[in-house]
């Protein structure tokens, strides 16, 4: 699977979220738009995919006004908080590595919930 739509739906319950990671991956941004972020990288992860860039959208899940919208995004990519990537789309690569964690962790307890349901568990 090498493109994103080649990916396998998944729903995200959980992500697992580090303060001091946070903390330094937002390092410099302004109030605004660290909690614009946080609101941001939320529908990111849900999505488990790169958003488009849709400025109407987008600054309604960050709970900005459109015109804010515009500047705050400008200062994430500044920041290098997220990139502008492929037709209009933002990635986020400090989500797609909960979201890589969260595939991984699934695919382990699909894996195990198999084995334990068709008598091949293996000794611990």
């Amino acid at each position: 699977m090498d493109s994103v739509s080649d990916r396998p739906k998944l729903r995200m319950t959980w992500a697992r979220m580090f303060p001091d990671a946070l903390l330094a991956h937002t390092q410099g941004l302004s109030d605004v738009a660290t909690a614009a972020y946080l609101r941001f990288w939320c529908h990111y992860v849900k999505l488990g995919q790169p958003v488009a860039d849709n400025a109407i959208v987008l600054s309604r899940v960050s709970g900005i006004s459109p015109r804010r919208w515009r500047s705050v995004r400008q200062e994430w990519i500044d920041a290098g908080v997220v990139k502008r990537v492929g037709k209009g789309l933002l990635r986020d690569d400090f989500a797609e590595a909960q979201i890589a964690y969260f595939r991984s962790r699934s695919e382990t307890n699909r894996r195990n919930v198999g084995r334990r349901w068709t008598g091949k568990v293996e000794d611990a």
